[in-house]
């Protein structure tokens, strides 16, 4: 299934992604602070949480659609589709991105409590169409297995260009509004580069097609629509805490949280890795019927994953002092938040992508339902326990929802696949087979 040599050159690429973040959020933190840090996080988080909704699904959506059409060699269809959604895409974040301008005054009083953050936010608004643009190309590149260029788009250049701009004017431009400028700025640049590289696909000269007002919207809608509001409340799981320590605490403590998070986050690069070789091979082997190929895909996957993701985690328990400290010496007092989401990845990382295969199988609305139950007890349990615990409450809310979330998946896997995702299984197989061939 060739998964490893694959997921070996996602992984690869996504360190380099991954440390590019690090660096443009260690430079952030050592030139201007936890401050500066908090509210650029404050603005991803809001303007990301906003592109779920503008991408109405379409991400995965449109690789599953393209992966299928793939398969049959209908490459002309997949194109029309690619054109559908973009003119879909286009007329609602346009209309999103003018409504998060003019509405930035009422989002930094009424939901931050925060006024300074009204310009940040007026700003941001720039971001939405490039994002969600870039988004919906890399998901088309995907699909064509074109994974480098996929995670070029998905992973690499925002940051780079951001950290291209942040660099060239730090000096002279030591400005509070550098940071989020130099984001929207790498986005900008992103939307140039996606235009690029699907121009350059050998079967596709898509702006030359005519017919995409054949597809019809509605079956599009059918599938993605539920995959909208499972990445949905996927990313809200994910930033929840950060949103709503942003809401209860200042933003000098949101940029100590927000950084512990994504140190804890670089468990889950090999999950990403994996997750970007696995999606296609899941939607084929479950449109063929290839049910034990399937199982062999999510069993190795699970394997590759535990077994790089849990010292990662053990040793970010064991050295959270060490590790936040690189930041700067305001960012130790994330040590808990470090120990606390690193338990919560270790979980997360030994039931493997069974997410993902809910989702490529059929099971959208169900991973739906299961998505808005665990935001909503994510939800509840940060608004209880942010205001007594800060930080370390967001964190513990978290490791919850996110150890339920991964359970009741590979529950569900087991109940509408028939088989167990876990590593182990994979290491069973290879001794009984070994065995076999003695």
């Amino acid at each position: 299934m060739n998964v490893a040599k694959g997921s070996g050159l996602t992984f690869g690429l996504k360190i380099v992604g991954m440390a590019i973040n690090y660096t443009l959020i260690w430079i952030m933190a050592r030139s201007m602070g936890t401050d500066a840090v908090g509210t650029f996080m404050l603005m991803i988080s809001l303007c990301n949480i906003i592109s779920i909704f503008a991408k109405l699904g379409f991400g995965n959506a449109i690789l599953k659609f393209i992966t299928q059409a793939r398969i049959k060699g209908k490459n002309i269809y997949s194109n029309l589709i690619f054109l559908k959604v973009t003119i879909i895409i286009l007329s609602i974040n346009g209309i999103i991105g003018i409504a998060l301008y003019f509405l930035s005054p009422v989002i930094a009083v009424k939901i931050f409590n925060k006024p300074f953050l009204e310009p940040f936010i007026r700003l941001s608004a720039f971001s939405i169409f490039p994002m969600a643009f870039t988004h919906i190309a890399a998901a088309y590149l995907r699909g064509y297995k074109k994974i480098w260029q996929y995670t070029f788009l998905q992973d690499i250049g925002n940051d780079f260009f951001g950290l291209v701009f942040l660099i060239s004017l730090l000096s002279l431009w030591p400005s509070e509004m550098l940071p989020v400028s130099s984001w929207v700025f790498g986005w900008c640049v992103m939307l140039l580069f996606s235009v690029y590289m699907l121009a350059r696909m050998p079967h596709t000269r898509m702006l030359k097609f005519r017919g995409w007002s054949t597809v019809r919207s509605w079956p599009l809608l059918k599938v993605s629509i539920p995959m909208m509001m499972t990445s949905t409340f996927v990313f809200l799981l994910n930033w929840t805490d950060t949103f709503m320590v942003g809401i209860y605490k200042s933003t000098s403590e949101v940029g100590i949280y927000s950084s512990a998070s994504k140190v804890a986050a670089f468990t889950t690069i090999m999950i990403s890795a994996n997750a970007v070789i696995a999606g296609p091979k899941i939607v084929a082997y479950f449109t063929e019927g290839q049910m034990d190929n399937l199982k062999k895909l999510l069993t190795h996957s699970s394997f590759l994953i535990s077994i790089f993701a849990i010292p990662v985690a053990i040793l970010m328990m064991i050295f959270p002092t060490f590790i936040l400290g690189l930041f700067g010496e305001d960012f130790k007092e994330g040590k808990w938040v470090l120990i606390i989401l690193s338990f919560a990845q270790i979980v997360n990382s030994t039931t493997g992508l069974v997410g993902l295969a809910l989702n490529m199988t059929g099971r959208e609305v169900l991973m739906q339902n299961l998505m808005i139950a665990t935001v909503v007890m994510n939800i509840i349990l940060n608004m209880v326990l942010i205001p007594p615990y800060g930080i370390e409450g967001a964190a513990i809310a978290t490791c919850i929802s996110l150890i339920f979330k991964n359970l009741s998946s590979f529950y569900f896997v087991k109940k509408h696949l028939g088989f167990y995702s876990v590593s182990l299984d994979f290491i069973r197989d290879k001794l009984n087979s070994y065995r076999k061939r003695k």
